[in-house]
């Protein structure tokens, strides 16, 4: 199957029936469906320019979220070109419509959590957490800032 140029990371769920690859040469996220009529198989779905590196498909395979990760690029870094990541955005690909939000928020992203029902998305960057509602979400919003001292104090209580 050609899935778009330099794919660089595969994902799949084994109680689903696809598989994700981010194509890091085409900024491309690939849905695969390998039970689909060979001419359905592989969907190309373009995120955001942002030199993104890392994705994470959600534990029902329903949203794919796709970001630049600092410390990842760093480690793999072969050139300072390696380095050009957007650390501000993240895109989120609604795997059934192929429907792609692009959204930026603070600084340098960590790390992404999908609530168990693929309600909410957490989005933990270097200073704070995005609480996303992805049924609602929409490109351009600004998202609201929770400190991450705020998850230290429930995790006191």
């Amino acid at each position: 199957l050609s899935v778009g140029d330099r794919p660089t990371l595969i994902q799949a769920n084994p109680s689903s029936e696809i598989a994700v690859a981010l194509c890091e040469g085409s900024q491309e996220i690939a849905l695969i469906q390998p039970t689909a009529p060979v001419e359905d198989q592989v969907r190309l779905i373009r995120i955001a320019t942002g030199g993104f590196n890392t994705m994470k498909l959600s534990p029902m395979s329903q949203y794919v979220v796709s970001y630049f990760d600092a410390k990842l690029a760093l480690e793999v870094a072969t050139s300072m070109s390696s380095l050009n990541g957007d650390p501000h955005s993240i895109s989120i690909i609604h795997v059934d419509t192929g429907r792609v939000v692009n959204l930026s928020v603070s600084y340098d992203v960590h790390d992404v959590y999908f609530s168990e029902n693929e309600a909410l998305l957490t989005v933990i960057t270097e200073d704070y957490l995005h609480s996303i509602k992805l049924g609602a979400v929409r490109s351009g919003k600004v998202l609201p800032l929770l400190p991450q001292t705020l998850l230290a104090q429930m995790a006191d209580n």
